[in-house]
């Protein structure tokens, strides 16, 4: 096939390339980089400077072969590389963001030797047994560590992560967490809890171990969202909610506990399903808390690490779906163009090239719904009683 390039084009290209060789390595996969890395993990002494290496390893196959060396190195001798657990951790969640669980459980057994019961580490163990599929014995380690630590549960819960991950792990198994726990598990469980819990559940272990880390801990933001979703999972929606309301007496600034908050409120707006003799009655100020939540979580985005524990944009999705949900449930037009002004919000976040990701396709539909129906006149001011505005009957 000819070459139908500008000739001017290609020496510029090729004078570029000149002044910036690494440039043309890029392109080329990095060889010689990866080369180079392979060479400092052979010889590397500190986990800092491994997690540096698979952080900066362009190409997925040069962060598998980093830690390939990484761990044959540990396996021949675990404290051949030092570190504090910390930078033990971080390395370890580096290989989890690549889908390498294998190798970031491998430096998660070598750093519990040098450190054992560290509860940060034990904590992204389970989260990398459950990353590779293992979660009996996810399971299991979980429960063994919160009996070790019966008399000492200041240790169990200095971190949120052993009991979020075990939470996660759990609802794998039964996403309802109404099962019975199976007889072989009892074991693992401290002694005065197996005594006083007849007729185990999944709920009832899963519940005792967070509120573990809350009694010892309560700014563990995490631990309280899980336990809403566990109890809101059981069908407690109102539980669920409670649960937040009282996280966020400790944790006021929490953007992620009043997201889910907001999302619990609107579940309770829809109302529960029929039953035998009726229905219940919805709670008529749901909807109202919903929004009220939401907007606040946009306001209070307090964050211990830096990173969100939320997508904005999500948080900014539920508000405008709040402001949609009261246009049905109040025939309510100032709420839908409420609604549709935080929608074309999304959407023009989108076409800034933001990273609104998915989001922007469906506030972009809601739109084209909206526009629908306010064309249409279907919100009739005449009406004010009347369920106007009805998304399930687009067109």
């Amino acid at each position: 096939m000819p070459d139908n390039r500008d000739p001017q084009d290609l020496s510029k290209m090729l004078e570029f390339f000149a002044k910036h060789p690494e440039a043309l390595q890029m392109m080329g996969g990095g060889t010689d980089r990866g080369e180079e890395m392979k060479e400092r993990a052979h010889v590397t002494s500190s986990m800092e400077e491994v997690h540096d290496l698979i952080q900066g390893a362009r190409r997925p196959l040069d962060r598998r072969e980093v830690l390939e060396i990484i761990v044959k190195r540990l396996e021949e001798d675990p404290k051949c590389i030092g570190g504090d657990h910390a930078d033990f951790h971080n390395s370890a969640t580096e290989a989890f963001r690549s889908n390498l669980y294998d190798f970031g459980l491998k430096l998660l057994e070598a750093a519990l030797v040098l450190y054992p019961g560290n509860p940060t580490l034990v904590g992204d163990k389970i989260q990398a047994l459950k990353g590779i599929g293992d979660v009996n014995r996810a399971i299991r380690e979980t429960l063994q560590f919160w009996k070790t630590c019966t008399g000492n549960t200041k240790k169990f819960a200095s971190d949120w992560r052993v009991g979020a991950f075990f939470k996660t792990v759990v609802e794998q198994v039964d996403p309802s967490f109404e099962d019975p726990l199976p007889d072989e598990l009892i074991q693992y469980l401290p002694q005065d809890f197996a005594d006083t819990t007849p007729e185990v559940k999944w709920a009832d272990v899963v519940e005792a171990v967070l509120n573990t880390v809350i009694r010892e801990n309560p700014r563990h933001i995490r631990s309280w969202g899980e336990l809403a979703e566990v109890r809101a999972a059981r069908g407690d929606l109102e539980g669920a909610i409670n649960t937040l309301l009282e996280g966020l007496k400790f944790n006021p600034f929490s953007q992620q506990l009043r997201f889910t908050l907001g999302e619990l409120y609107l579940l309770l707006a829809e109302g529960p399903p029929q039953v035998a003799g009726g229905s219940v009655p919805k709670h008529e100020d749901a909807i109202d808390n919903a929004i009220r939540c939401l907007e606040e979580g946009l306001e209070t985005d307090f964050q211990r690490q830096f990173q969100s524990d939320v997508n904005p944009f999500a948080v900014i999705l539920r508000l405008a779906q709040a402001y949609e949900g009261k246009a049905v449930s109040h025939g309510d037009q100032d709420a839908l163009l409420k609604a549709q002004s935080i929608y074309q919000e999304i959407e023009k976040a989108g076409e800034a090239e933001m990273p609104v990701g998915h989001f922007a396709t469906y506030a972009r539909n809601r739109l084209r719904l909206i526009r629908t129906y306010l064309l249409s006149s279907v919100i009739l001011e005449e009406q004010p009683a009347r369920v106007a505005y009805d998304p399930d009957l687009a067109p």
